[in-house]
């Protein structure tokens, strides 16, 4: 990846919950795009659909918790682009949804409608 040309969070609509500040993620990611633990309980929210496209790469790196926010929320890779997920025993990437809702805790799908060989999901 090449670090000049990724777009960092910190332009992205920020929205306050209980005193924490709580990233959203765009609907769509069309640059290349690196997650960083912020080293929250939540450091990201999901709203909906999150469509990688345009032969953008989305990394989501380790220690990073992603909530999202109903079980329609997803991540949907299409073809060409690329998601990396690597997590570590000790900085696991931890994808979930809000136990406030239905059915507690779950969330839509990550969806590969692409073969690219950066895509990664440990």
């Amino acid at each position: 990846v090449d670090v000049q040309n990724v777009v960092y969070l910190t332009a992205y609509f920020r929205v306050k919950n209980e005193g924490v500040v709580l990233e959203h993620l765009p609907n769509e990611v069309s640059k290349d795009l690196v997650v960083k633990d912020l080293g929250l309980k939540i450091d990201y929210v999901i709203d909906s659909a999150l469509v990688v496209k345009n032969g953008a790469l989305l990394t989501i790196e380790p220690g990073v918790t992603i909530e999202f926010a109903n079980e329609k929320a997803c991540i949907i890779v299409e073809d060409g682009a690329a998601l990396q997920m690597a997590g570590t025993p000790s900085q696991q990437i931890i994808l979930q949804g809000p136990i406030d809702n239905s059915n507690k805790g779950s969330w839509g799908f990550v969806e590969y409608r692409s073969d690219r060989m950066e895509n990664v999901m440990t």
